[in-house]
Formats: C-alpha cells, sequence, structure tokens
C-alpha cells in the first residue's frame, strides 16, 4: 500500500495520497487548492491519481477537487457526500457516495465511506481495508473533521439552528457508528492543532482509536445532554470567512489552472493610475492597518472595527497588501495598506480581515515571498489577485 500525508502549516490542513503500489492507482483525500504537490509525488512515484475523495463541504479552506481532475484533463473520478441533502451535496461531484460505498484501487486496497455526520450533515468518513491483511477490519480511518487527534469536530459551524440536531449526530456517530471499529485502528484526521474546526486539536497527526476513547475528552461516555454541553463550552469564534467557504465548496471554485492568478509584477505606475484621489476619505488610513501574527488571529483593535477599515477602501480600487515583514511594514510603506507579514498564519489573517469583492495587490520582499503569499490567498479563496 501507498500512503503519504501532506501537511499544511496555519490552516493545519492534512490531506492523503494513498493507493494500490500494484496496480499503481492512488486516491487523494480532502486536496486543497495548490495542487501540484499531489501531482509531484505521483508521478515520482510512478503511480496515476484515479479518485478523488471528499469527507465533507469544508469551510476552513478551498476544496481542491476540482482543480486537481482539471490539471488531470478530466481524468479522476470525485466522490462527494449526498448524505446531507442538496443543500450540502458538491454540485461537481462525479459520484454522489452513500453509506457503506465502496473505492476500489486495486484487488487489495479500498476505501469505504463510513457516515459519521455532526460536524456537518454529509460528512463521510473512510475506512482504508488492504485484503492482503484483513478483508473485513479497516487498517486506517481518515475521520476529516469527525475525530481529530485530542477533540472532535465542532457541531456549530452551520449556526444555532441546526447546532442541537448536529451535536445530537455527532453523539451518535462517536459513540455508536464507530462502537464497532476496534481499539488498533489508526486515524488520520484532516486538521492538526491551530485549525478551528476543533478547540483542543492536538499536535500529533495521527492516532489510534483505542488512544482517543481513553484520553480524548470527548470521546468518553456522558449522558448525550451533558457531553454536548461540555463540548461547546468555550468553543472558540468562527472566523467570518467560513461561511463564504462552504458556498465556495458547495458549488464548486474557479479553475485557475497551471499559472497563479496575479503571478506578475505592477508597476509604480500602473499601481497609481488605479488609486483614486477619494481613497480613505470618511477613514484615517494613512499610515496604514497591521495585522500581528500570532498563533491565532486575535486582533490589535476589535474585529468589526478592523473589518471595517479594511473594507472602507475606494470600492473600486484594489487592497493593498503588504505581505512583507512588519519591520519592513513600519520602515516605508503604501499609505492604506495592510500589513499581514508572511508565515503560516497569514491564510487565517486574510480570512479573518480581508473583503473578499476587491481585488488585491501584493507587496512582497521576492519572487518567492509573491508565489508563497499568492498560494496562501488562493487557499481561502482570494483569487483576485492583480500582481
Amino acid at each position: 500500500m501507498f500512503f503519504h500525508q501532506r501537511f499544511v502549516p496555519g490552516l493545519a490542513i492534512a490531506s492523503y495520497l494513498v493507493g494500490d503500489e500494484k496496480t499503481k492507482r492512488v486516491a487523494v483525500i480532502d486536496p486543497t487548492r495548490d495542487v501540484d504537490e499531489y501531482i509531484r509525488i505521483a508521478s515520482a512515484e510512478g503511480l496515476e491519481i484515479t479518485d478523488i475523495l471528499e469527507t465533507h463541504v469544508h469551510a476552513d479552506f478551498v476544496s481542491g477537487a476540482r482543480e486537481l481532475m482539471a490539471r488531470l484533463n478530466g481524468e479522476p473520478m470525485i466522490h462527494s457526500s449526498g448524505m446531507g441533502g442538496a443543500d450540502w451535496t458538491p454540485t461537481y461531484a462525479d459520484h454522489i457516495v452513500k453509506d457503506g460505498d465502496e473505492i476500489k484501487l486495486g484487488d487489495k486496497v479500498r476505501l469505504r465511506a463510513m457516515h459519521t455526520p455532526g460536524h456537518t450533515p454529509e460528512h463521510v468518513s473512510w475506512a482504508l481495508f488492504d485484503d492482503s491483511r484483513s478483508s473485513d477490519t479497516p487498517w486506517l480511518l481518515f475521520t476529516g473533521d469527525f475525530v481529530f487527534v485530542g477533540d472532535v469536530g465542532r457541531p456549530d459551524l452551520l449556526g444555532d439552528k441546526e447546532r442541537a440536531e448536529l451535536a445530537h449526530q455527532l453523539y451518535e456517530s462517536v459513540f455508536t457508528r464507530l462502537a464497532p471499529l476496534p481499539d488498533f485502528t489508526e486515524i488520520f484526521p484532516s486538521h492538526g492543532a491551530g485549525s478551528l474546526c476543533g478547540k483542543a486539536i492536538g499536535s500529533r497527526r495521527s492516532s489510534s482509536l483505542g488512544f482517543e476513547r481513553k484520553f480524548n475528552l470527548s470521546m468518553r461516555a456522558k449522558p448525550e445532554a451533558e457531553w454536548a454541553q461540555t463540548l461547546l463550552k468555550g468553543m472558540p469564534l468562527a472566523p467570518p470567512y467560513f461561511t463564504r467557504m462552504k458556498r465556495i465548496n458547495k458549488e464548486g471554485p474557479p479553475i485557475l489552472g497551471a499559472e497563479l492568478p496575479g503571478d506578475r509584477p505592477i508597476s509604480a505606475r500602473e499601481l497609481a493610475s488605479r488609486i483614486t484621489p477619494s481613497r480613505g476619505e470618511g477613514h484615517s488610513r494613512s499610515e496604514g492597518s497591521s495585522a500581528q501574527q500570532t498563533s491565532s488571529p486575535a486582533l490589535t483593535q476589535p474585529l468589526p472595527a478592523y473589518r471595517e477599515r479594511s473594507q472602507s477602501a475606494d470600492e473600486h480600487g484594489p487592497i493593498i497588501l503588504d505581505a512583507r515583514s512588519k519591520e519592513a511594514f513600519a520602515s516605508a510603506h503604501i499609505p492604506n495598506s495592510i500589513s499581514i507579514p508572511i508565515g503560516p498564519q497569514l491564510a487565517n489573517w486574510a480570512g479573518w480581515v480581508l473583503p473578499d469583492d476587491q481585488p488585491i495587490v501584493l507587496v512582497v520582499a521576492d519572487k518567492e515571498d509573491l508565489r508563497e503569499t499568492i498560494t496562501q490567498l488562493i487557499r481561502v479563496g482570494f483569487d483576485r489577485i492583480d500582481g
């Protein structure tokens, strides 16, 4: 069996390539939108990506399923759950997954869908079987945002109306749906520490069901009402961009292609022509705005005020995002620009504070930083990057 875990810091996303080394067929589970690495790994190993599997409609990053399929000439099949109803079924899926459906990657390696709702109504976990070892007991379980190391997925992202029902579904998934699986089952979630899809996600990138059953507080049996109350207590604020991500991932994001958007220089003359004299009227932004890098978004001023300032720019002009170091920004910067220094948390900060209805112009230190900044922005749905 072939196995590779890809981890993206900051957003703390884990995605996977798994397959049959005999047939050379591999599946990618929960890909991000920057798909080059999946293609590179498969090519280097002499493997063919034949299937793209999703665990749910993600809220924190743009799905790379459509992008990966397009880059591979439409050949892989996209498998997405349809068990949450039409509102939560991606329109671009080739195969609408039902509970128990199997994806065969060879004579021995197969993946079986397990409906594990609670984080979302449609959520599935993918159980990997290697029949050369056991045909009736899965070896690995790709749990998506259902079970994490040290936590379970939050059931509150769809709003107050759905929260109680999702918490009930999550309780059933944890204590009933998982019950038949043995303690030695290895689990591989779609997030690690730093993700806001849970409140106490551990830093390890895999675990076993037995370890989580014993030490994960959210997997210790309690009466349902008490369990749900404990789970929801102290849940961190969900970023405002999560709602937008859900919508994008349900309908399907635009295909970007091999070239990153905005991967070109902009002259000072071109930029000046696009910044109108009225820019900044009504709000004093002559000194720019700065989002300090921390382990999680925690603004130095109230979030609504910061977003109002971000959105106060001339509606016809670009947002100027300065991704240089805070020292470089402090020494000199374009008036009205927003400072988010490049680093693992750039995508998180951008999702919190940038408006999504205006083009973006980047100020970076070099070409390498330009590509890294663009990559982080497209992961959270900022495609209108002019350069």
